[in-house]
């Protein structure tokens, strides 16, 4: 998508947010990607199985709980949890462990989490428990949860602490409101238009000059917006330059012509 203006203001581009993955580390040192699944294989009761469990339970990225049901479903207790939940709870795993997550997490209970545990540990059946954000007087962040029941009765949760990535969509979103409010009202002419040189937006400023509203800017091409033989003569040509160019680039005395045929100049910019 390409803009043209008649200020020189820069449209900052936005990063896209990388994806999270499950990660395993093998005995090799090589880095794979897994899923729960593997995890539910490696929990085995053979002593190799137990050994690639406890690799790939202490390595991998995500976030790994453990705990066993209490009081018949009514609490559970923590029975592991490694070294990626340590870092994103802030909790060193030998003052957590043997206890109960309804002490150590009092916020589980509010974020629903809590319900999926019971309903896990009744039925067998894993469930998946949507991003949702957490607090307690201690920590706060947003989570997204696996969880599911092993052959020996046990509850995993896999998780990922997105709370970063949270924040980065609520900036990004932030700046894109801001950027928004300064070209909707900026007294200069603003359109954004696609690859196929259509305009997908155009500001107050600019259907003013043109003379019409955004809405009939909207869907037009470039080449409408200027005399015919302007355009085939000069106009094109510096417009192809624009788009092939990666910096800021800037023509002036560039001929429009208005909805109802009359022509003024303007100095570009895009």
């Amino acid at each position: 998508m390409k803009t043209r203006t008649l200020s020189s203001k820069k449209a900052s581009k936005q990063a896209r947010i990388p994806q999270r993955k499950f990660f395993t580390a093998e005995k090799s040192k090589n880095i794979r990607e897994t899923n729960p699944g593997q995890i539910k294989k490696a929990l085995k009761s053979s002593p190799e199985s137990i050994r690639n469990f406890r690799q790939l339970f202490e390595h991998m990225n995500s976030c790994v709980a453990v705990y066993t049901a209490s009081a018949n479903g009514k609490d559970f207790i923590i029975r592991a949890f490694n070294r990626a939940a340590e870092k994103a709870e802030n909790v060193n795993r030998k003052n957590i462990i043997g206890k109960s997550v309804l002490k150590v997490f009092p916020g589980v209970k509010k974020l629903g989490l809590f319900k999926v545990f019971q309903q896990v540990w009744k039925t067998g059946r894993p469930q998946r428990h949507p991003v949702a954000f957490y607090k307690d007087n201690r920590i706060s962040g947003w989570k997204e949860n696996y969880v599911y029941k092993t052959p020996n009765g046990e509850i995993v949760a896999i998780y990922n602490d997105i709370t970063r990535q949270k924040q980065t969509e609520y900036n990004l979103k932030e700046s894109e409101k801001k950027f928004r409010n300064i070209i909707t009202h900026s007294q200069d002419g603003i359109i954004f238009f696609d690859k196929k040189n259509r305009i997908i937006f155009s500001n107050a400023a600019m259907a003013k000059l043109m003379g019409c509203s955004t809405k009939d800017l909207v869907g037009r091409t470039i080449s409408s917006l200027h005399p015919p033989k302007e355009w085939a003569k000069k106009i094109k040509a510096e417009f192809q330059k624009h788009l092939n160019s990666k910096l800021l680039s800037f023509s002036s005395e560039i001929p429009v012509r208005r909805n109802d045929g009359s022509v003024f100049y303007a100095d570009i910019s895009s």
